[in-house]
């Protein structure tokens, strides 16, 4: 019995992935390698089929907050703008 909910455990550990890119690579895998509709494969991965279709648009770029942000603080407090 304990060997059972282990394995069952372990399964559910390989199947938690954090970022929208991660899940739809597994949807991607699981439709391959199962043979498996997208249908199904969103609801073994635990995702909606909206976030699975998404592609980037063309040109878009994903930047990083500090070069976008410049000098703001994450606090929230004043800058020091004498010098």
């Amino acid at each position: 019995m304990k060997r059972l909910l282990a394995d069952a455990m372990l399964d559910n550990a390989a199947l938690k992935v954090v970022t929208p890119v991660a899940k739809r690579q597994a949807v991607r895998h699981i439709q391959e390698a199962l043979a498996l509709s997208e249908r199904h494969a969103c609801a073994l991965v635990g995702v909606a089929r909206r976030v699975a279709r998404y592609v980037f648009p063309p040109g878009r770029m994903m930047l990083p907050c500090a070069s976008v942000c410049g000098n703001w603080r994450a606090s929230g407090a004043a800058l020091d703008t004498a010098a």
